[in-house]
Parts: structure tokens; sequence; C-alpha cells
């Protein structure tokens, strides 16, 4: 149901003036969803247009056309989130978790993270796989799509930062757990989202060496050593974990949302402040 509409609300809002803003001392932000971090100079690529299906995990990307925003943008804040488990390991005529995660585990044997084969865990072998896809895949492509933007004169001279992915919150996944009581990599957690938090973790370690090479400042969202000393609530059963299962694209209105929004608000002002 869409939301009601009142009359003496003008449907289109007219942005303030540059010199409103800097009276005020305000900005404008502009968000623009695209999962794989497309960058193409054709806001009509099909890529962008049509339903985009990823084709080795099977999974639906959502890409809209950026780079006209990022060019009238004095700062542009990017991002890419780990690569999903693909569609079929979803699949519910497997008859145990690992038949449906097979193609994933192929490389088990010239792993980047290898113990006694026989005695592999569960863990064990999404540590393998989250290492796998984020040194075959997330980290070449990631590296292309920032070449390719750095060649754009206009979006090079901007302030051009990166901002670290968060960790699939426990209570959103139950709606009753405060945050802090289950760690974000317990092997207990489903393997979908161990699989998402160890890439996570992963690009934590990583992105800060390779964005610094690109010229790309890194910023944490780690509310447990966050250089702003905001705090993350670790808040009681939430109405909207309990009526929602996203738990990627969490509303601003929700508790996470408004922490995760404001430690990047601030992270953001602190830079830009020491700069």
């Amino acid at each position: 149901m869409s939301p009601p509409h009142f009359d003496d609300e003008p449907r289109a809002k007219k942005l303030p003036r540059d010199k409103d803003l800097v009276e005020t001392k305000s900005s404008i932000m502009r968000f623009a969803l695209s999962m794989s971090l497309l960058v193409s100079n054709d806001p009509h690529d099909v890529r962008y247009t049509l339903p985009y299906v990823d084709e080795p995990t099977g999974v639906r990307m959502k890409n809209i056309y950026w780079l006209n925003q990022a060019r009238r943008s004095d700062v542009v804040v990017l991002n890419r989130g780990p690569i999903s488990a693909p569609a079929w390991t979803h699949s519910r005529n497997a008859t145990r978790w690992e038949d449906s995660w097979r193609d994933l585990f192929a490389h088990v044997d010239d792993s980047l993270y290898r113990r006694d084969a026989q005695r592999l865990t569960r863990a064990d072998l999404l540590v393998n796989a989250a290492l796998h896809i984020t040194f075959q895949r997330f980290v070449p492509e990631v590296i292309e799509s920032l070449k390719v933007l750095l060649r754009d004169s206009e979006i090079r001279r901007k302030s051009l930062f990166w901002h670290e992915s968060w960790f699939i919150p426990f209570a959103c996944l139950t709606g009753d757990k405060p945050l802090h009581e289950v760690p974000a990599l317990d092997p207990r957690l489903d393997p979908w989202t161990l699989y998402y938090n160890l890439q996570v973790y992963i690009h934590k370690r990583i992105m800060p060496r390779i964005l610094s090479s690109l010229g790309i400042t890194f910023m944490s969202l780690d509310p447990h050593y966050h250089r702003t000393n905001a705090v993350m609530e670790s808040p009681p059963k939430s109405s909207y974990f309990t009526s929602n299962r996203n738990c990627l694209q969490l509303p601003e209105n929700s508790s996470i949302g408004r922490a995760i929004y404001s430690l990047l608000l601030k992270e953001l002002s602190w830079i830009l402040g020491e700069a």
C-alpha cells in the first residue's frame, strides 16, 4: 500500500541551493543501489535496465545507473557487499545441507585454509569457501570496477571513500537476542549467514590495503573500536526483525539501521574534518 499523499506537500521537492547549504552547514546525501558495483557509462546498459541474474550464483542483482550522481557529488562513498551463496544451496531436495554446497567445497583439496581433510568441520568448509570466493572473484571484480571508475577524470577528482560491510546481526535472524550475545562468526549460525559473515571478516582485513593502493579511504563501521566513540545499541526483540527477514538492507527507522547510519555519518564527518 502506498503512503497517503498530502495535498499541501509538493510531489517534487526542490533541492536547496548551494548558498543555503553553506549557511545552514548542511549537505545532501544521495543513495544508489548497485549490488555488483557496476561501472558502465551507458545508462541504458541492459544490466541497469533489465532483470539481471548473476550467472555463477543464480542470484538477481539490482543495479541502477549511478555515475551521474557521483559526478555531481563532492564526496563519493562506495561499497560492495559479500557474494551471496548460490541460489541452489537453498534446495529443499538435498538430503544433507552439504549436498547443495558441493560446488563451493570442490576446491578444498587445494584450499587457502587447510587442516586434516578427514577432520574438516562445517565451519572449516565454509572458511575455505569464503576465502576462495573472496580471492578468486570478489577482489578481482572490485579492483576492475575501481580501476574503470578512476579512469573517469571527473570522479577521480572527488574525495573517494569505501565503507566496510556489516555482519548480519544475530538479532535479525532470531528477533529475540541482543547483538552481543552471539558472535558474528559463531559456528552454530546457519551456513548462509556464516558464509556471508566470514566474507565480511576477510574484507575488513584485506580491503584497507587494496583501497590505499588506489587512493581510496577505507571507513570502518565497527562500533566496538570506533574512533568516534559511537555505540551500537543491542536492543531486545525488534518489531522490524519479527516481520522482515531482509537482514542486509536495514531501513533507517529500525534500531540497527539507525545505528549503522549514525556510524557511517560520524566516521565520514570525522575523516573529512581531519582532512
